[in-house]
């Protein structure tokens, strides 16, 4: 050591010479001590002693130098032995007055003298001492701490360890390894040597690698040598497998009969080498679907799928989530639901071009509880029964909302307006979510008797006679025979042929008796077999009489029997029908619905 430490050191040591020399004693190498002041002393040596490089830390257990100046300050020329505290080494100095040489010694040390030492280097007269730490030697453990396995066939086999170095001094030194097929015979895989340093008390992390050859499952022992503590390592070797995926129910959603049931899923590749295959989740009776799944090795891939369900399938259902590699199962609880069936009463097919395609659809809520939905009519064209790809053009549509209890039935009425489209036959869907009817129908060049301009002989009562007046067009493209038909509810109908050319209109008008029981409210319907049109109309209560009376026609009996056979003797085309309503006031409420009927109807 060079610089102010030594100094000092230096410093010290003569200032507690002085000191003595202050309290009458004076040290003297190899001449006679003297009291001060009891005569002249002999001449005498004095070698001082000044370390002026030594190292600040070293290796318990090994060497190191320490170098000293030492200067002869006496007035005589002498030789002393100069030694150091740590060692055996000596060194004999002769020295004139005056006069300074350098001296290098060895500092000697053991295991056991790790820790901050005192080093010191004396002359006989004087000496000089630093503090040296002198640190733990290195102590290098290796530990493996992780490796790859287990590793396919013919893949490469990578261990990762971690050198420790106990010791306080840095260490360094060359691992060797070596990887063996564990058996009674063992056979060697691979050998390598790799370097290594390691700061005292610190980690070194390493990872060696090797390649195994394809030959099926085995065990690999790798042994990692030459540091103060070892380690070593068994790797699995197992067998290249396709891909083969496995599953795991993740969630189920809640769900109804007849809708979509919503499952998460997670698919997990156990195979060695990406792939795509089924998967398919079963609800039974309830429904099932299947779908394709990607993954690549060791890869997780979640899935969420729709389950379609049927109605009907209401309670405990067993879903079962399977590939050709795994299954799982998991009870799922389907509650009730409202279910729409549907059923196409009458339609108006064929229609000319800027007509809408009529329908009268009844719907029936067949599920366990209430439920609303949506009625939808799709007018597209017809596709080739091989093409499963296309999809087909629609040309017109309608909906409507209906809200049912459980049992219920309604009929809804759809116009789907198709513009000019042109003359063909298409397919009428008629679809509920839950059900679903097709019909085909026709766009042609076709007639089309419309129904406007409805009067009535109203107020009527009951017992009196219902005249009907209305006038009819043919606003299709061709001329047309239709049959048209009047009728008061459940009670009376009467018909009749009608012949129209394009654009021509012809009034006609009928007369349908009513009963004394028939007050109260009726449909009143005009119908040819394009269009219709409906009105509420009332039948109010007869006036009352003594019923004593003859009438008018001779007979005895009450107004009621002459009625009647007044309505049968009105019209050789009307059955007998006993018609039951007179009608009221109609108070200009009614509605249009154009529609045609089907051969059901007739």
């Amino acid at each position: 050591m060079t610089g102010e430490t030594a100094r000092r050191a230096h410093e010290t040591t003569r200032s507690r010479r002085e000191l003595l020399q202050q309290l009458g004693v004076a040290a003297v190498g190899a001449g006679a001590v003297t009291a001060a002041g009891s005569g002249t002393a002999r001449a005498a040596s004095e070698f001082d002693v000044e370390i002026t490089d030594y190292p600040e830390e070293m290796v318990a257990g090994q060497t190191e130098t320490i170098t000293v100046r030492i200067t002869n300050t006496g007035d005589r020329e002498d030789s002393q032995v100069i030694g150091v505290n740590f060692g055996v080494d000596r060194e004999r100095v002769e020295l004139a007055p005056d006069e300074s040489t350098t001296v290098t010694l060895t500092i000697e040390t053991s295991e056991r003298d790790a820790g901050n030492n005192l080093v010191e280097v004396s002359s006989d007269d004087d000496e000089d001492g630093v503090r040296v730490d002198m640190l733990t030697p290195p102590y290098l453990v290796v530990e493996v701490v992780g490796t790859n396995g287990p590793v396919v066939e013919g893949r490469d086999v990578e261990v990762t360890f971690e050198v420790h170095n106990t010791g306080e001094a840095d260490g360094s030194t060359t691992l060797e390894w070596v990887a063996e097929e564990k058996g009674t015979f063992s056979r060697m895989v691979a050998e390598d040597e790799t370097g290594v340093s390691v700061s005292g008390e610190s980690t070194s992390t390493q990872t060696i690698s090797f390649e195994t050859e394809p030959k099926g499952k085995r065990v690999i022992v790798v042994n990692i040598t030459n540091a103060d503590e070892p380690d070593s390592v068994e790797v699995q070797v197992v067998e290249e497998l396709p891909p083969t995926f496995e599953v795991e129910i993740v969630e189920i959603g809640d769900g109804k009969e007849g809708e979509d049931l919503e499952v998460t899923v997670d698919v997990t590749n156990v195979g060695h080498s990406g792939g795509t295959k089924e998967v398919t989740l079963d609800l039974g009776r309830a429904g099932s679907t299947t779908v394709e799944v990607t993954a690549g090795e060791a890869e997780t891939v979640t899935e969420t799928v729709n389950v379609p369900t049927v109605h009907g399938s209401a309670g405990e259902n067993t879903l079962t989530v399977r590939t050709e590699d795994d299954e799982v199962s998991e009870t799922v609880e389907l509650a009730e639901n409202a279910f729409f069936e549907v059923d196409l009463v009458s339609h108006n097919s064929p229609i000319p071009q800027e007509f809408a395609f009529e329908f009268e659809v009844g719907v029936t809520n067949s599920g366990g509880v209430a439920g609303q939905g949506t009625v939808e009519a799709i007018v597209q064209e017809i596709l080739p029964e091989d093409d499963e790809e296309t999809e087909p053009q629609q040309i017109g549509s309608a909906s409507a909302n209906v809200e049912l209890d459980s049992g219920a039935s309604t009929t809804v009425d759809l116009a789907a307006d198709v513009g000019t489209a042109e003359f063909d036959t298409y397919e009428a869907v008629i679809d509920s979510g839950d059900q679903t009817v097709t019909q085909e129908v026709e766009v042609a060049e076709t007639g089309y008797i419309d129904v406007s301009d409805v009067t009535l002989n109203t107020p009527v009562a009951a017992g009196e006679d219902v005249e009907v007046t209305t006038t009819l067009t043919n606003v299709g493209s061709a001329s047309t025979t239709e049959t048209l038909s009047v009728s008061v509810g459940d009670a009376a109908e009467q018909s009749s042929e009608v012949v129209l050319d394009v654009d021509e209109s012809t009034e006609e008008s009928f007369t349908l008796g009513t009963a004394g029981g028939d007050a109260g409210e009726h449909t009143l319907r005009v119908a040819t077999e394009s269009a219709s049109t409906t009105q509420q109309i009332t039948i109010n209560e007869a006036q009352s009489d003594d019923g004593s009376g003859d009438g008018d026609g001779g007979g005895d009996g009450d107004g009621d029997g002459d009625n009647n056979s007044a309505v049968e003797e009105s019209d050789d085309s009307a059955p007998g029908f006993g018609v039951g309503t007179a009608i009221a006031s109609l108070g200009g409420a009614g509605y249009l619905l154009k529609r045609r009927l089907t051969d059901d109807d007739e």
